[in-house]
């Protein structure tokens, strides 16, 4: 199999109370996360009773950006409202918060299966500037709004007697985590499992601690062979996995390649995978707390200054004059402070590049 439809091809017709849920699933109710539910009439619905709304799912789905990951998201949510193996997961409660003033973008949904089971679905970064600058904050801040909101919205969902899995892509794995470590479940509640998808680490010292390791072996943590995102600050063991996409491009979750109910494995990241990872991390952990700060609110300064909304706002030029006329009009000692960051960031990738025989780079 090489895609999560040639995987609903297979598996579609077995229900979750025959075979229960997987890491493939996992990636696909992380996918579901990024649907806008509060555009579909879903509340306490079946995904086959809301799979007639192929206009809301449009809708729904065109927030995200791209419009061909909007279109794959539509055509993946309509595909699965046809198999017997989702066709009967219901959508419980959708939450989308997005704040400038305390700089958080967060959302999240659960799904019920059949057997009562409830799948917690984290959205990662979505097109938002606020979702960007908050991933950035993650750098220097030992815990960022949305991971709060996180660990709030699994203490509401979560009743005694119930089992549960907290999953997502990309920052909504790093949610998925930080919540199982932080959330105190009712009695008799039972954590399945937790599926991150290329998903970034944590700053601080969560993975030492010992909410952590009650936990951890719930996780399974997936990075693609030249992730980028995957990799960024302190990380615990990882899967890694084969995916069709090139370079950064293999954070799209469905270039992933699947092997029955699992990824396709693979024992070794890529050069540029490999590289990628020496480099980022190196210039982050060469930056102490306060250089790491005050880069990223310059960086926010410049950004904002543009009056942008979203990535997809950039397009314009006039935007983009803005901003270098904010950078421009900084004191000379902010402007040598970021250029001097950037530097170190330039010679660290030198200097690995440097450590690479030649006839490696055919590689890329």
């Amino acid at each position: 199999m090489k895609s999560i439809f040639d995987y609903l091809k297979w598996r579609g017709d077995l229900p979750f109370g025959q075979d229960g849920i997987n890491e493939v699933d996992g990636l696909i109710f992380s996918i579901l996360a990024y649907i806008d539910w509060a555009k579909i009439d879903y509340k306490d619905r079946t995904l086959d009773q809301v799979g007639v709304l192929a206009d809301s799912f449009s809708r729904a789905a065109g927030d995200l950006g791209p419009r061909v990951m909007a279109n794959r998201i539509r055509n993946l949510t309509e595909t699965l409202a046809l198999t017997v193996r989702y066709g009967n997961v219901r959508i419980l409660d959708y939450e989308k918060n997005y704040n400038d003033e305390v700089q958080m973008q967060f959302s999240a949904t659960t799904f019920v299966l059949p057997s009562g089971v409830r799948v917690i679905a984290f959205r990662g970064t979505d097109e938002s500037l606020v979702g960007w600058k908050e991933d950035l904050n993650m750098s220097f801040c030992d815990g960022i709004p949305s991971q709060f909101e996180a660990t709030r919205y699994v203490q509401e969902k979560l009743q005694p007697d119930t089992s549960y899995v907290l999953c997502g892509h990309s920052k909504g794995g790093n949610l998925a985590v930080w919540a199982a470590t932080h959330v105190k479940a009712p009695e008799r509640c039972e954590l399945l499992a937790v599926f991150s998808n290329d998903a970034p680490g944590f700053r601080s010292g969560i993975l030492e601690t010992e909410a952590y390791r009650r936990i951890r072996s719930k996780i399974g943590s997936f990075v693609p062979e030249s992730s980028v995102v995957g990799i960024l600050m302190e990380h615990d063991d990882y899967i890694t996995i084969k995916s069709k996409g090139v370079a950064v491009f293999q954070h799209d979750p469905f270039t992933w390649k699947i092997s029955g109910k699992k990824f396709r494995y693979t024992k070794k990241r890529t050069l540029y995978g490999a590289t990628m990872d020496r480099v980022l991390n190196d210039w982050i952990n060469s930056l102490t707390t306060e250089e790491r700060e005050n880069f990223v609110e310059c960086i926010w300064t410049v950004v904002s200054s543009s009056q942008a909304k979203t990535i997809l706002d950039f397009s314009s030029l006039k935007k983009f004059f803005s901003m270098q006329k904010t950078f421009l009009l900084m004191d000379m000692g902010t402007k040598k402070k970021v250029m001097s960051i950037l530097f170190r960031l330039l010679t660290e990738s030198a200097k690995i590049r440097k450590s690479i025989p030649e006839n490696k780079y055919s590689e890329y």
